[in-house]
């Protein structure tokens, strides 16, 4: 699947590797990078560090549900669940275990062929 698609199409599912390479990463990497931004952009005027990470924080809340999403759908449940990420302290880690390490169902399913 197209890193486009994996990072901004809700549709379809993605394996674990995908989820990691084509989807944590990135978001790091923007993060990252907004970070930089942002440090180098304050020397020079504060009003557009502000505006760096006024873009990257929808940007990067889209890709990060987009992939989670699929992630879901690859486990055979919808992306909603990506909504349990707002339970306090249980969500991010219930996130990271079932997406990032348990197995997606064998064979299609209701949102896709298997990836």
């Amino acid at each position: 699947m197209p890193i486009q698609s994996v990072l901004l199409s809700y549709d379809g599912r993605i394996g674990r590797s995908d989820f990691w390479i084509k989807g944590v990463l990135p978001i790091i990497a923007i993060g990252i990078l907004a970070a930089i931004a942002a440090a180098v952009l304050t020397l020079v005027a504060e009003i557009l560090a502000i505006v760096v990470y006024l873009l990257f924080i929808p940007l990067s809340i889209w890709i990060y549900y987009a992939v989670v999403a699929k992630r879901f759908h690859d486990r055979g449940k919808t992306g909603w669940w990506g909504l349990v990420n707002l339970i306090p302290l249980i969500g991010p880690f219930w996130i990271i275990i079932e997406c990032g390490f348990m197995e997606g169902t064998n064979g299609d399913n209701a949102f896709g062929p298997q990836p």
